[in-house]
């Protein structure tokens, strides 16, 4: 009787660089996932407000929103905004959408919870109030657009006042222009 068995002998050095390869496939992938995804979804999450650093105009209204938050543009309808807003604020489906807008393929975050708050934060109190904390972010046009557009449409959507941010925003910087122009 003869024996027809077949030896395979695998040494540890075909193993780690079997793993290794592998590990370099898997990575190659996340990224290729992950840029895929960037580029698909940066149509949908460009720019809400106009943050041209190179505008005087612009950079006044800025620090006004980072002072005051952004219920200081409704004037007369400043403390009917803000009790408005922190209404909102304390909506827990604001931050469970802006949380689930800001996932990639439902389990890649890219921001945390923190991050959320404190961008929402910054955009309601403005970034120099003492009592609400806006982690990073020193200046409202420090948050990223993407956490930005998806907090800002969650703030309008349940938004109570006649005007929208942006609106109120806009006109503020026209009346800069104006003042500037007499």
């Amino acid at each position: 009787m003869t024996d027809n068995r077949i030896i395979i002998t695998i040494t540890k050095k075909q193993i780690t660089r079997a793993v290794a390869f592998g590990v370099v496939i898997l990575a190659f992938i996340i990224i290729a996932l992950f840029v895929k995804f960037k580029i698909e979804d940066a149509k949908y999450y460009g720019p809400v407000f106009d943050f041209d650093s190179g505008d005087k105009y612009v950079n006044q209204a800025i620090e006004v929103w980072d002072k005051y938050g952004c219920s200081y543009f409704y004037n007369e309808d400043q403390d009917e905004a803000l009790g408005n807003f922190e209404r909102i604020l304390g909506i827990e489906s604001v931050k469970n959408y802006v949380r689930s807008q800001n996932t990639i393929y439902g389990f890649i975050h890219l921001y945390s919870d923190a991050d959320i708050e404190y961008a929402l934060n910054a955009i309601v109190y403005g970034c120099d109030d003492p009592k609400h904390d806006t982690g990073k972010f020193k200046s409202i046009s420090d948050i990223p657009d993407r956490l930005f557009g998806c907090c800002y449409t969650q703030i309008q959507v349940r938004n109570n006042m006649n005007y929208a941010i942006d609106i109120v925003y806009n006109e503020f910087i026209e009346e800069l222009k104006k003042a500037d122009n007499m």
